[in-house]
């Protein structure tokens, strides 16, 4: 369709479906991150509404569950970046809907919160970007008095 003011073209779209993504209303996949070799992140929302993290490694897919994540509706693991070697960057929604912020390298998950944070239902750290050769990333963390701040961490010298 048309957009005013906006170029339009037609370029060739894949659909893509986790195999474990939910088919309910609200349910399904988001894809939101791919490296360099085409590999791409995302969560998939399951039936329930729980969040899961997963990975399409040319169509070969991964799912993931980060430690600590809720299990209800709306919790759960949430993927945001990948670096061209493959280290994932996200957070997660605990089951008393804290937020803390991980990487994921060689399936194994590290911790990554701003020292700053506030601990609590709906406060904690998120991790977001991680660029292409995985030495920073961003993300944001809320205060005490639920005001949000951004952060950067570097991840390698």
């Amino acid at each position: 369709r048309d957009v005013t003011g906006v170029q339009t073209c037609a370029l060739p779209i894949s659909t893509v479906d986790a195999p474990a993504a939910g088919t309910a209303s609200g349910a399904g996949t988001v894809l939101v991150s791919i490296n360099s070799s085409g590999v791409i992140v995302g969560t998939y929302v399951d039936d329930a509404g729980v969040y899961h993290g997963v990975v399409d490694s040319h169509g070969s897919f991964f799912d993931f569950d980060a430690p600590g994540a809720g299990t209800q509706a709306n919790q759960g693991t949430i993927p945001y970046g990948v670096t061209s070697d493959g280290v994932i960057s996200g957070w997660t929604l605990s089951t008393t809907n804290e937020i803390s912020g991980w990487l994921l390298t060689n399936w194994q998950f590290i911790a990554v919160n701003d020292p700053l944070e506030a601990i609590g239902p709906n406060l904690g750290s998120a991790l977001y970007g991680i660029n292409a050769n995985g030495t920073q990333a961003g993300g944001e963390y809320w205060d005490s008095s639920g005001r949000f701040h951004g952060y950067v961490v570097t991840l390698r010298h």
